[in-house]
Formats: C-alpha cells, sequence, structure tokens
C-alpha cells in the first residue's frame, strides 16, 4: 500500500520552505531525462538567503572577492566546472541510470559529468578531495537525495563570493511538484568554516525531453598572466 506524507520542501519566492506537497510514498521516482533552465535574462532565477550568516573570514573573503582575479572562469573558457557552482549553470541538464547503483548527472557545460553512488553512505577512508567531490544518493518519499562531501572548495555560485571549505557537506534535493514535470532543486550547505547556520538556496529546470545535451567546444586562451597565442586561437576558432 502507497502512503502519503506531508513533505516540506517547495521554496517560496523568499527562500524560505513552505509545506504543499503531498508526495507518494515511494523508494524511486522517474526523474530521469534532459531539462533546460526556465526562461530568464541573464541566469536562471536563483532562490537565495536574503542575507547569508557569514564568519568573520568568511565575511571578509566575500568582501575582497574578485572574480576576474580569482575564478578561472572568467578568463579561460575551459577552466573545469566545480561543485556546487556547476548546479547553477544555464544549459541543459539530464538524469542517467549509471551501471550498477548509480545515478549520473550530466550538464552541457564542459561535459561535466557526475556520478552518484546509490549504495553508499560515505566516501572511502583517505579518499581524496575534488572539483566534484564524492556524492552519494538515497530516495526519500519520491524525493532524490544527494549528499555531497570531499569537494575541492571554492564558491557556491561561479563568479560571486559566497565561500565553500572543502569540509562542507552539501546536501541536494530534486523533486517535482505534484502533476507537474518540472524538477526543483533544493541546497542545503553546511559549512562551520565559513557559515554560523546551514544556508538553503534552490533553483528550477524545465522537462525538455525534446531537447538534447549539445557539444561543448570551449576555447582557452591560456593562464591570465601570459600573453594568448593567436594562431592556436584561430585555428581553435576555424574548428568550431
Amino acid at each position: 500500500m502507497k502512503v502519503t506524507r506531508l513533505v516540506t520542501l517547495a521554496l517560496s519566492g523568499t527562500g524560505s520552505l513552505i509545506a504543499v506537497a503531498q508526495v507518494a510514498d515511494v523508494s524511486e521516482v522517474d526523474l530521469f531525462g534532459v531539462y533546460s533552465p526556465p526562461v530568464y535574462q541573464s541566469m536562471p532565477p536563483v532562490i537565495e538567503p536574503d542575507e547569508y550568516p557569514f564568519t568573520r573570514e568568511a565575511a571578509e573573503y566575500f568582501d575582497s572577492y574578485d572574480p576576474v582575479v580569482q575564478d578561472a572562469r572568467s578568463a579561460d573558457d575551459c577552466a573545469a566546472e566545480k561543485v556546487p557552482g556547476i548546479l547553477w549553470d544555464n544549459g541543459h541538464m539530464e538524469f542517467q541510470r549509471g551501471e550498477g547503483d548509480t545515478i549520473i548527472m550530466r550538464f552541457e557545460r564542459l561535459g561535466t559529468t557526475r556520478t552518484i553512488r546509490m549504495d553508499s553512505a560515505d566516501p572511502p577512508a583517505g579518499h581524496p578531495n575534488s572539483d566534484l567531490g564524492y556524492s552519494t544518493g538515497r530516495w526519500e518519499n519520491g524525493v532524490l537525495v544527494i549528499e555531497t562531501t570531499r569537494t575541492a572548495g571554492g564558491v557556491l555560485r561561479n563568479l560571486r563570493g559566497h565561500p565553500v571549505s572543502e569540509s562542507a557537506r552539501l546536501t541536494e534535493r530534486y523533486w517535482r511538484k505534484p502533476g507537474q514535470m518540472n524538477l526543483t532543486m533544493q541546497l542545503v550547505v553546511e559549512d562551520p568554516v565559513n557559515y554560523t547556520a546551514p544556508v538553503t538556496l534552490g533553483r528550477e529546470w524545465v522537462w525538455a525531453p525534446e531537447e538534447a545535451l549539445q557539444p561543448w567546444n570551449c576555447v582557452s586562451l591560456g593562464p591570465k598572466d601570459t600573453e594568448p597565442d593567436v594562431d592556436e586561437l584561430a585555428r581553435m576558432l576555424e574548428a568550431l
């Protein structure tokens, strides 16, 4: 017998949580497929706190942050993406079934691919930190919950100075509202190094089964402190 429970997950326009949805108590929901960002002018709408509960060190970092200097993506289109920054990208995103008990999350930008391990609770001892971290998943009342640790740190959103440390725990929740195919995501960031309380952000994707992720042809001009190779740039442009 299926049981329905009230799940407090929907995101309001101010970033607070409100209880609105009855979700079937099942182990898994078919979220697989391609999603696009909603219609927007520059970047997809993001729900975030009016004020971030910075620690003193994080507040100083935020006030001095300069993306031109501190974010490789500002000068290098081929710079690797990180979690959680990639979660706010304005390209297509896709959930796929992976090999074994895994879920694959693919982003159009740079062909970034995450593996979500559904049969593991924690990273193996000594597992290194990396740009995408170590992600485990589970189903809770029809909601896909992903927990990520062992990231490389950086910032919560690309080109913005809200810091995130390598020791942060990131919890993503993905679900569809009743009767809809669009996807809602909530991210909770637990990072005592930078925030005195958990930080909650969110966004939505639009169901787009007719779309497909396209190859990402990036262009790199080299390190910021060197002169670009104009001949190499011309060759790359010809290849596009």
